[in-house]
């Protein structure tokens, strides 16, 4: 019964993604594909309904940032062994969110502290719409 009461696997983008046009030519676009289920990648405790839970109550409250002069942004941190999951887990949420997935890498040949924080300062332009 818990099978079919699921919406259906919104598509969200793998990992061997396309730059994003008219980027920095730093961000990139996942490729889509369907996403998993959240209940399907196994995390201790309820770790993925707080954290699903958590970003539904950011994406809600843009206009109380707004409306105090605060960045709206949110970042997630994930760690762990190769294989743990940590894509999965951003695959997940973002095909409950029926969000688009964009990327960097840190290793790019010329990034920095001050590289960085421009291209999150700037990725909601480059890319409207992304969180």
């Amino acid at each position: 019964e818990r099978e079919s009461m699921r919406k259906q696997p919104h598509p969200y983008g793998g990992f061997k993604g396309n730059r994003v046009p008219n980027s920095t030519a730093y961000w990139h676009e996942s490729q889509r594909r369907l996403a998993r289920h959240l209940d399907s990648v196994v995390l201790p405790g309820d770790e993925s309904t707080e954290l699903l839970a958590d970003a539904r109550r950011f994406l809600s409250r843009q206009q109380w940032y707004a409306d105090r002069g605060i960045p709206w942004r949110r970042g997630y941190l994930l760690h762990g062994v190769p294989g743990g999951g940590k894509t999965s887990l951003i695959g997940a949420l973002a095909g409950e969110l029926e969000a688009r997935v964009f990327w960097l890498s840190l290793s790019s040949s010329g990034m920095n502290d001050a590289l960085l924080n421009n291209l999150l300062n700037d990725s909601a332009a480059i890319v409207p719409g992304s969180i």
